[in-house]
């Protein structure tokens, strides 16, 4: 969840009343679904240690505090967690279920898609599923070709968003697995990964898309609003990075990490401070800078960041992302 950083970007947002389900917030921190401004966002999470999650969840999230965010603690299959559906989550749009178990959140996609059926509100409910294992990903695969408005978000498509920040998309499988060694072994990596994917739905809905399009619509909608989804992305990006734990960087913490610890990198991944967490305006000030500063060190072969063609690129790709095997 995040607002617009900048007053001036008007992104378009088709509901003005958003209700959110989320089912197991220990592999969650935040969603990404849509930019909220000017909505009417309630969002209820069913964990069965909701308690102390949301204790945390609130002292790292303290500017979140202002919005309608519930934590219910039931365990799932329950008589309490079926009256909390009942009672609060009824009619809820969006259902996000990472439990981490890749069957019990299957099970839990298919007991919550019969209950909305039985209950008669079954319409306009949008699923986002987590699968981590192939096999089970494509026992359940028939489920979401029937119900169009689902997504399921398996490592497959993970990889393929990966791939598409490395520019690896067209290359050969010898060097998409090269590229991909940094994509297994880092857990920063893999969450990045997932949330991006997920928001490729978020996309769609931005540009007046849907996952129902086909790939040849999809492309155009992307080409003719390729500017507004660069700034989405940038903002998804920037909103998982807050989620991580990273601030702002200042221009004199910069330097101290690059030039008196001899560090090659802008980023100083372990105080988690980023000098590009900035207004989308600012961006290119951002790349113009470090640039500067790595010519002024003698790292010339570092001088050549564009940090909006990242975000450009990864929109690029999204028909090659979209269309990911499961």
């Amino acid at each position: 969840m995040y607002e617009l950083l900048s007053q001036n970007i008007k992104l378009n947002c088709n509901n003005s009343n958003i209700n959110v389900l989320v089912l197991g917030a220990g592999n969650i921190n935040i969603i990404w679904y849509m930019q909220i401004k000017d909505t009417d966002l309630n969002i209820i999470v069913i964990d069965k240690d909701a308690n102390r999650i949301s204790e945390v969840f609130f002292n790292e999230y303290p500017e979140l505090k202002k919005y309608n965010i519930s934590f219910y603690q039931t365990e799932i299959d329950t008589a309490d967690f079926v009256k909390c559906l009942s009672e609060k989550a009824l009619y809820s749009q969006y259902i996000a279920v990472s439990l981490g178990d890749d069957g019990l959140n299957i099970n839990s996609v298919i007991f919550l898609k019969k209950y909305f059926i039985r209950k008669n509100v079954a319409d306009e409910k949008h699923f986002f599923i987590r699968i981590k294992n192939k096999q089970k990903g494509r026992s359940i695969k028939k489920l979401f070709d029937l119900d169009k408005s689902s997504m399921l978000f398996t490592l497959e498509m993970a990889k393929g968003v990966y791939l598409a920040y490395a520019g690896m998309l067209d290359k050969s499988s010898e060097e998409q697995d090269k590229a991909l060694k940094d994509f297994y072994i880092s857990q920063y990596n893999l969450r990045s990964s997932f949330s991006s994917a997920m928001h490729i739905y978020n996309k769609l809905n931005i540009i007046g898309g849907s996952i129902k399009d086909n790939l040849e619509n999809i492309a155009n909608l992307i080409e003719d609003n390729l500017d507004m989804l660069a700034i989405s992305e940038y903002l998804r990006r920037n909103a998982f990075m807050r989620t991580e734990g990273y601030i702002k960087a200042s221009k004199e913490r910069v330097k101290q990490y690059i030039i008196e610890n001899d560090n090659n990198s802008h980023v100083n991944h372990l105080s988690k401070e980023h000098p590009c967490l900035v207004e989308w305006a600012e961006l290119n000030y951002a790349s113009l800078f470090i640039n500067e500063l790595y010519k002024s060190h003698n790292m010339i072969h570092k001088a050549n960041k564009d940090f909006t063609k990242y975000d450009y690129d990864i929109v690029k790709s999204i028909q090659k992302s979209f269309s990911m095997p499961i």
